[in-house]
């Protein structure tokens, strides 16, 4: 397997076969490569290099009150720099990304075999001039970070860069799918293990309209991971409504009512006439909240040329 950065392991000469190439000693090093980055909010990422802007300018000027009155090409460039990164995150779509790079090294030989490899790995960036240090005082929040499902626990060990610098100087190994919080529902296989995350709720958190659709072939479970997550979304104190037009849907209520939700089956038919009618349900909110919760809940229902006729017969009535 070839690498870019190669190292030779400490071994006995006595023990070398006299005949063997030098070149045969030469083994690669291929650090395993991790990083968790985040777009920022533009609001969120405008405040931060508002707040670089001005620290370096009152690093400026408190540099010409003093004795020196020199302060510095660097807080000159740094406040020039982030003046034109505010105008043009006004004026042009640049967005900014925390980033959180890690190089994961392991040797399988010994603890000397694996220094090695690591003064390999820091010698072989230093020459691109990017610094590589190991973690000594956070092994084993790293470590942990590695995990599948894991967070970000040393968040100083990061960059902030505009999208274009990450898109630039970063490897594609796969993607990511799934909601940051919430319940497993599955794991990722391939060149991005990990776990799958889904949170129907998470969209209304937000303040966002959420749409969620369970797509698949007949009998692959879509109807259980929709019970799954309307049963998640009932313990986060959310009102769920579900309309089981095909009579498969009772054992969610079941499910509900054991682990303790206020759960009720409803049931339609010939029967039942009236037993949904929206006034009746909304009595206890008061008459008027009804007259306008009433046509809008069954709007969503009618088909679209029926909601259009009823918006013209009432035009003329008023």
């Amino acid at each position: 397997m070839g690498s870019e950065i190669n190292y030779v392991p400490d071994v006995d000469e006595s023990e070398l076969d006299p005949d063997l190439d030098p070149a045969a000693l030469i083994l690669p090093v291929s650090p395993e490569a991790s990083v968790r980055f985040k777009v920022m909010p533009k609001r969120d990422a405008l405040r931060k290099v508002d707040e670089a802007r001005r620290l370096a300018k009152e690093q400026r000027r408190s540099a010409a009150r003093a004795s020196a009155e020199d302060p510095g090409r660097d807080i000159e460039e740094t406040e020039d720099v982030m003046a034109e990164l505010t105008r043009d995150m006004r004026r042009e779509d640049v967005a900014l990304v925390a980033d959180h790079p890690r190089l994961i090294v392991t040797s399988e030989t010994s603890l000397d075999d694996l220094r090695a490899r690591v003064d390999s790995v820091i010698t072989h960036y230093g020459g691109l001039g990017v610094e590589v240090t190991v973690g000594a005082e956070e092994q084993r929040e790293l470590w942990l970070e590695s995990q599948p499902g894991d967070q970000l626990r040393v968040p100083d060990l990061g960059h902030t860069r505009d999208v274009t610098a990450l898109s630039g100087s970063w490897w594609w190994g796969g993607a990511k799918v799934g909601d940051d919080r919430g319940p497993i529902v599955g794991y990722l296989t391939g060149s991005t293990p990990g776990v799958f995350r889904n949170d129907v709720t998470a969209g209304s958190d937000r303040g966002d309209a959420t749409t969620t659709a369970f797509v698949g072939r007949s009998g692959r479970g879509k109807t259980t991971a929709m019970m799954l997550s309307m049963l998640d979304a009932g313990f986060r104190g959310a009102y769920c409504l579900a309309l089981d037009f095909k009579g498969d849907l009772g054992g969610v209520v079941t499910a509900a009512r054991r682990y303790g939700l206020n759960a009720h089956l409803i049931e339609t038919g010939p029967r039942f006439a009236g037993i949904c009618d929206l006034f009746t349900l909304l009595a206890s909110e008061g008459v008027d909240i009804a007259r306008g919760e009433v046509p809008a809940q069954l709007s969503i229902a009618i088909p679209e040329w029926l909601r259009e006729r009823g918006a013209e017969t009432r035009l003329p009535a008023r």
